[in-house]
Formats: structure tokens, sequence, C-alpha cells
């Protein structure tokens, strides 16, 4: 029975990354360009380390779920006790990224 929810949290996730896609005025790539964009801007802004906690409330200032922070770990931030602290790796995208494309707007709540 765990495992028939699991799946159910997993297509409810699908469904809600399906309506955010739907809801763009501009094409996926490039508003997910500008997301990354905008969480590595904001990262940098707060001196390029904050606490765990800090950076999924950063992601989710941009519309990130949760679980899409992932993502970011594969070399564009590192954890490091409670921190989260970006790389230079993660500078270089974000200098790439703003090259190309304007940072969101942060969501308020």
């Amino acid at each position: 029975m765990k495992e028939a929810w699991r799946y159910v949290e997993q297509i409810e996730q699908g469904l809600r990354g399906l309506k955010k896609v739907l809801d763009l005025d501009e094409p996926p790539n490039v508003f997910m360009a500008r997301q990354m964009l905008s969480v590595l801007t904001e990262l940098d802004r707060r001196g390029g380390e904050v606490l765990r906690g800090e950076f999924l409330e950063i992601g989710e200032m941009f519309q990130y779920e949760r679980q899409g922070m992932a993502g970011f770990y594969q070399g564009l931030v590192t954890a490091d006790g409670g921190a989260t602290k970006l790389t230079n790796k993660g500078r270089k995208r974000m200098a790439q990224l703003g090259e190309h494309f304007q940072p969101l707007d942060p969501k308020t709540k």
C-alpha cells in the first residue's frame, strides 16, 4: 500500500510541474534557465553560503519544489555540515546563464 501512495505522490508532483509549464508565458527551457539563474544569483547575493533550510526557501521563492533542489547538489552547490555553498562551477553557470537571461522576480507568499 505504501508503494501505491508513493506512485500517487509522484503523479501529483508531475501534475504540479505540468501545470507550471502550461501556465508559462515563455518556453519551458527559458523559464527553467531563468529559474536556475535566480536561485544561484540569490545564493550569491547572500554571500554564497546559507543554511540548508534557507537554500530550500530560496528555491521556493522561484517556484522550485523542495525535491527539485537536489539537482543543484550535482556540482553547482555543496553541502558542508548544515550549510549549502555555491561552488566555482555554480558561479560559472550563473555567469553563463546571466549572459542570456534575466532572473525571475521572487514569488512572495
